[in-house]
């Protein structure tokens, strides 16, 4: 991405090989070339603590695995639309738009 590889959205797995999700959400946030990416994090993890350590970092949206595929790309088009799903709801998964 810093190479200029043209991405509107990032949906980032939690558990990758070499940096985790928390981590990349984390060196993304605080590289101004990167902040402004609406970035969504994609885990198995529920913990609540993990959801708000991610809207802390920046994220976006954070989804659990197992996910709708339609559920996804409605949060996609909201987020590419500027919606902050984070700070909208408090259950792991965004409201359905209304």
């Amino acid at each position: 991405m810093r190479s200029g590889l043209p991405c509107e959205l990032v949906f980032c797995d939690m558990e990758m090989p070499r940096m985790n999700g928390m981590e990349l959400l984390e060196k993304m946030s605080n590289d101004p070339r990167l902040s402004e990416l609406p970035i969504a994090m994609l885990t198995s993890r529920t913990a609540e603590k993990m959801k708000r350590r991610a809207g802390e970092l920046g994220a976006k949206g954070y989804f659990t695995k197992p996910y709708l595929e339609e559920v996804l790309l409605d949060a996609a088009q909201r987020m590419l639309a500027g919606e902050n799903l984070m700070a909208s709801n408090t259950s792991a998964e965004p409201a359905p738009a209304s």
